[in-house]
């Protein structure tokens, strides 16, 4: 039987959730979520990662490869947060190819983020660290925050994604993906509290910025002591 061991984290509005799979034996696991709220799992290419749906993950977990994987909601969770629904043994047969995994291999076909001029509205403050950009952020600052940005530039694809819906049939998958038009309706709400969260950041990463300014008298000091 697989064994699943689950740790949150909740940054800036965002629960992080961590999910480790392990197992004796080559087996299919299935893994949903005990709550309500949507899930974000990591994407590629605008597309979940493979295994994943609006309620939880798939796949095979192998005495010599467990898996550790996470997602993203809104809310904070109950604990825990997901649970083991089904296990079978590993079908010996290959694995049908996924459609959706060539579209992953494809590669990113969005120019380098250094080859486009960020935007105020969307550019995340001192993603790029560019000193001169007026948003850098210490190191400190960046590890800290890269979980709640990163967090922050998904729920982005998502709506970029809604935003850019051509057709009838393109709206009710993408609607689907999302969790529901409930979801699409948090997701617009939670885009509203990022907007406010990124402001704050840039405040205060600027004025970090206009402090770092300060030189110390080192040798002055040394003649002191």
């Amino acid at each position: 039987m697989a064994r699943l061991d689950c740790t949150t984290e909740t940054v800036a509005g965002v629960t992080l959730v961590s999910l480790h799979l392990e197992s004796d034996a080559p087996e299919r696991v299935t893994v949903e979520r005990t709550h309500e709220a949507p899930i974000w799992p990591p994407r590629r290419q605008g597309v979940p990662e493979r295994g994943w749906d609006a309620d939880g993950w798939t796949g095979v977990v192998r005495p010599d490869d467990p898996r550790s994987l996470g997602y993203a909601t809104p809310t904070a969770p109950p604990e825990p947060p997901v649970h083991v629904t089904e296990t079978e043994p590993d079908p010996a047969t290959t694995e049908t190819p996924d459609p959706r995994d060539v579209l992953r291999s494809l590669g990113d076909p969005r120019p380098p983020r250094d080859a486009v001029e960020p935007s105020v509205e969307t550019a995340s403050p001192g993603a790029d660290g560019d000193p001169d950009s007026g948003d850098a952020v210490d190191p400190a600052a960046q590890s800290r925050d890269g979980p709640a940005l990163d967090a922050i530039a998904a729920r982005l694809d998502r709506a970029e994604e809604l935003a850019r819906i051509s057709s009838v049939e393109e709206a009710g998958r993408l609607v689907d993906d999302a969790g529901g038009i409930e979801a699409v309706r948090e997701l617009v709400a939670q885009l509203e509290r990022d907007r406010a969260a990124l402001a704050d950041l840039h405040e205060r990463t600027t004025r970090l910025r206009d402090r770092a300014t300060v030189e110390v008298p080192v040798d002055d000091l040394a003649r002191l002591v």
